[in-house]
């Protein structure tokens, strides 16, 4: 993970992963950006309004989108 502030990208292992989780969040109600310079980040960009409960509700959210993307990768997939 890398950023200042609350905008943050998540460097994950391939950008197959970073599709995974995009999709994952977005299915939960959390939107996020992918990077389009660098297919293997996922971009966090929260409102400069969020609260406390809502930060963590959305880590929450990330937290289950990378177990499940983890979960669903094809074995041997590096």
């Amino acid at each position: 993970m890398r950023g200042r502030g609350l905008l943050r990208g998540i460097d994950l292992s391939t950008p197959r992963a970073a599709g995974a989780v995009v999709v994952e969040l977005a299915g939960a109600g959390l939107l996020v950006s992918p990077c389009l310079s660098r297919p293997t980040t996922v971009r966090l960009l929260p409102p400069l309004v969020s609260t406390e409960a809502e930060l963590a509700e959305a880590f929450r959210i990330l937290d289950a989108a990378v177990t499940v993307a983890e979960r669903d990768r094809p074995p041997g997939a590096d």
